[in-house]
C-alpha cells in the first residue's frame, strides 16, 4: 500500500504532528473488533479542533490496516445493480479445510494460501493465509442478497504497526461509503490476540455490508453489489481461518442498521466525495467522532483496496 495513498484537495497546507496522523489512521482503518496494542508506542494525545479539521480532509492515512478510499470511475458507469430477488434458489456454500490442499475456489491474490492438518479450533485442520496484506477471491456465483459470510478465524503472528483485520468486501460496488471510528474495539496485548479464535459473521444486504465478530459490531461498508462480481477476503497479518461458509439469509435475521444507514442519507446529492461527521452516534474512540467517507461511481478493487500483488 502506498505510503500515501490520497487526500482531499482541501487538506490543510500545514502539516499534522505524527501522533494525530496515526490516530486518524487508526480510526480510518477500522477493521476488527479488536487490534494489538503497541509495548513501545507512546501515549497519543487527545485530538483537538484541528484533528477534526485534519479528519474531514483526509480519506487514507497509510499503513494501518485496510484504509478505504473509494476513488469514482466514471467510465463504469453502464454495470448493472445486482437484483435481490425476493425468491429463488438460494446461495449456500461451506468449506471446512478437513481435506488437504487449498479448495480450487479460493483464490490467493496477495500474500499465500496453505492447508493444515491437523490445525483449526476442531484439530481437523484449517487454512492459513500468510502475509502482512492478504486477499482471497472467493470464486463462487452469487446472485441474490442477502448472504451472510462466516468463519472462525484466529491470528498467528501480527505484521509489525499492522491492524489485525479480517474482513470480506464485494466489488466493484457502486456509491461506495465507509464508516469510520464506529463499532467496538478491545486492545489487546500480542500475547493475548495469537491463536484466541474468533467467530466472525459479515452481513452482505445488496445494499451495505455489516461486520461483526465475537458479537460485536466492527465496521460497515455502504453501496451497491454490481455485476459482474466478486466476494474477496481480505487480511491484515498472519491468519487461519475454518468453516467458512456463504448461505443465503433472511431479511429479517440482518442486525439493525437503521441508525448508521439514517447517516448515509445526508450524502449531498451534488458531491461526488467527501467526509460527513455523525457526531450523535456513539464514536469508538472518543478523540474523534464517527464518520462517514463516501465517493460516488463505480469502485473495484484496486481504487478501493489497491492494486493485489499477486494477481
Amino acid at each position: 500500500m502506498a505510503s500515501v495513498i490520497a487526500v482531499l484537495p482541501f487538506l490543510p497546507a500545514e502539516s499534522a504532528p505524527a501522533s494525530i496522523l496515526s490516530r486518524i489512521g487508526d480510526m480510518i482503518a477500522g477493521g476488527s473488533a479488536w487490534q494489538v496494542a503497541s509495548e513501545t508506542a507512546a501515549p497519543v494525545a487527545k485530538a483537538s479542533g484541528y484533528l477534526l479539521k485534519l479528519a474531514a480532509a483526509i480519506l487514507f492515512v497509510a499503513g494501518v490496516g485496510v484504509t478505504l478510499f473509494f476513488a469514482s470511475r466514471r467510465g463504469k458507469e453502464a454495470v448493472t445493480s445486482v437484483p435481490v430477488p425476493a425468491a429463488g434458489k438460494s446461495v449456500y456454500y461451506h468449506w471446512d479445510f478437513n481435506t488437504p490442499g487449498v479448495p480450487p475456489e479460493l483464490k490467493c491474490t496477495m500474500g499465500s494460501a496453505k492447508h493444515v492438518p491437523n490445525g483449526g479450533q476442531d484439530g481437523k485442520g484449517c487454512l492459513e493465509i500468510a502475509g502482512p496484506e492478504s486477499r482471497i477471491w472467493v470464486d463462487v456465483a452469487i446472485d441474490r442478497f442477502p448472504v451472510a459470510v462466516k468463519w472462525r478465524g484466529a491470528w498467528i503472528s501480527f505484521a509489525p504497526d499492522k491492524e489485525c483485520s479480517s474482513k470480506s468486501f464485494w466489488f466493484p460496488l457502486r456509491d461506495g461509503a465507509t464508516i469510520a471510528n464506529m463499532g467496538e474495539w478491545t486492545t489487546v496485548t500480542s500475547d493475548q490476540g495469537k491463536g484466541r479464535w474468533m467467530e466472525s459473521v459479515n452481513y452482505h444486504s445488496g445494499t451495505y455490508i455489516d461486520r461483526w465478530q465475537d458479537g460485536a459490531r466492527g465496521d460497515m461498508t455502504i453501496g451497491k453489489p454490481v455485476i459482474p462480481g466478486r466476494l474477496i477476503l481480505s487480511f491484515i497479518s498472519d491468519f487461519q481461518i475454518d468453516d467458512l461458509t456463504i448461505a443465503s439469509v433472511s431479511s429479517n435475521d440482518l442486525p439493525d442498521a437503521s441508525m448508521y444507514l439514517k447517516a448515509a442519507e445526508r450524502i449531498p446529492v451534488d458531491q461526488d466525495k467527501g467526509y460527513i461527521a455523525v457526531p450523535e452516534l456513539k464514536p469508538r474512540n472518543k478523540d474523534m467522532p464517527v464518520g462517514l467517507y463516501f465517493s460516488k461511481g463505480i469502485i473495484d478493487e484496486d481504487s478501493a483496496l489497491g492494486p493485489a500483488k499477486g494477481k
